[in-house]
């Protein structure tokens, strides 16, 4: 029970960060086009789902969901390899540093 609350947690915040990687990629290479806004939703919700179950259930998951960033966004959403990468930075460094502040507090 504690692992899947663990993982609605880790879902949510997720879900968030996301969000702002996405308007920040967009805004860094002068507007990304991710497609209307409830296909992004779904598509971002089933990508979150098996990135955060990765995390949350493997060991090392952190490192494997990279992977699965990189070809689960460009593939979902049509994107290039630049955008895609950009995207992934952003998105898995902010991961990081919230994980590495809040392990901390």
């Amino acid at each position: 029970m504690e692992l899947f609350i663990t993982f609605l947690i880790v879902l949510a915040i997720s879900t968030a960060i996301l969000i702002v990687a996405m308007i920040l990629t967009s805004r860094f290479l002068g507007g990304v086009e991710f497609g209307d806004m409830r296909t992004v939703a779904l598509k971002s919700a089933g990508l979150l789902i098996v990135v955060t179950a990765v995390n949350v259930f493997l060991p090392f998951g952190i490192f494997v969901s990279l992977a699965i960033w990189f070809f689960g966004l460009m593939y979902l959403f049509n994107l290039d390899v630049i955008q895609t990468i950009v995207l992934v930075a952003i998105n898995w460094g902010i991961y990081m540093l919230l994980s590495a502040v809040l392990h901390v507090v």
